[in-house]
Parts: C-alpha cells; sequence; structure tokens
C-alpha cells in the first residue's frame, strides 16, 4: 500500500508549471488531496494552454478540490477575510488565498515556488514545498525514481521563463536537509497509510 502526505493547497505557480510539462499526475502520488482557491485556478487557466488545463480540471473530484469561500459559515468567513486584509500587501492574492485557506481549514501544506512569499507563509506554521521538494517527496516515496525526477524536474525547467540552474541533485539534497526533521522530529506533514 502506498503512503500519501495529508491533503495540500496550491498556489498558481507549481500548478501551472506542472500543466504546461505535462506532469500534473506526480501531485496526487504524494497528497491525498490537492485543494486549489478557485482564484488560484483561475490564475492556472489564464497561464496554461487549454488542453492541459482541462487535463487538470477533469481530476477534480478524484484528487483535486476546488475552494470557494462559500464553504465557510459566517463567523469563518469573517475570519477569513480578515486574513486576506491582513496579508494584502504582503501577499499576492493566490498565495493569499491558499494561506487563508489552509488557515481556517488547517491544513499544514502549501505548494508554492514563491521564496518570499514562503518566509511570510511559514511565520503562520505552514509547511511550504517548493517544486524541487515536491519531486524529492515523490522520490522519497518511491512514486518516482531519482532518474524519473531527473527527468521530470528537465520537463520543469524546459516550461519555464528562467530555469533553475542548481544541478538537481543539490536541489534533492537541500530538501532532505530541510524536510527530513519534519518529517522525523515535528510529524508535520502527516503520513496517511
Amino acid at each position: 500500500m502506498s503512503m500519501k502526505l495529508e491533503a495540500c493547497i496550491s498556489d498558481a505557480d507549481v500548478l501551472i508549471k506542472l500543466c504546461k510539462a505535462g506532469v500534473v499526475h506526480i501531485l496526487p502520488k504524494v497528497f491525498t488531496m490537492v485543494k486549489v482557491p478557485q482564484v488560484v485556478l483561475n490564475e492556472v487557466e489564464r497561464k496554461t494552454p487549454p488542453e492541459r488545463y482541462h487535463a487538470l480540471k477533469r481530476c477534480e473530484g478524484d484528487w483535486l478540490e476546488i475552494l470557494t469561500p462559500d464553504i465557510f459559515d459566517a463567523n469563518q468567513r469573517r475570519l477569513f477575510e480578515i486574513f486576506l486584509s491582513q496579508h494584502q500587501y504582503t501577499l499576492d492574492t493566490g498565495e493569499r488565498y491558499a494561506a487563508a485557506f489552509a488557515n481556517e481549514l488547517s491544513i499544514s501544506i502549501i505548494l508554492s515556488d514563491d521564496k518570499a512569499a514562503r518566509r511570510i507563509i511559514e511565520t503562520l506554521g505552514v509547511t511550504v514545498l517548493s517544486m524541487p521538494e515536491i519531486l524529492w517527496l515523490n522520490i522519497q516515496l518511491k512514486e518516482l525514481t531519482l532518474e524519473e525526477g531527473q527527468v521530470v524536474f528537465d520537463m520543469l525547467n524546459e516550461v519555464v521563463d528562467h530555469p533553475i540552474t542548481t544541478p538537481f541533485a543539490r536541489l534533492l539534497e537541500m530538501a532532505e536537509k530541510r524536510l527530513a526533521p519534519i518529517f522525523g522530529e515535528t510529524k508535520a506533514l502527516k503520513i496517511n497509510r
């Protein structure tokens, strides 16, 4: 039986890269559910080829859940709106909604490649995973071999304006150094069997 991490919330940057590269299938190999705010999905739709966006959208109800604020009762909605307001100048719209949903739904993982947003969001007790860290998790959970991870990394680098120049092996070392203690000590990333 495969082990997976708990549900996560995704910002647009990770989904856009995965959709453009045609490798969005690596997410459900690691996460039980990927929750995406509707405003994030709107950005993904604008920035992704239609056939790739529709392939993602077809996963709704399987491993993809679209989030809108109407899931909250009046009190939660008020707290959600306060959170959005408090972070309107520090996070972009997608990151703000991802963090607000994570806060209200007690979800401890957000997917984002924005380093500045990561620093802010992690002060809230949420772990922000970058694309190389998502690949590291796939490899650790034996969903991808090291070679397959390299291929996916190369595919992702082909679809971005500013490819990552750090060697893949070094990125995996950095991911290991940052994430291994989280698995071993804090259990912040809950594993479901």
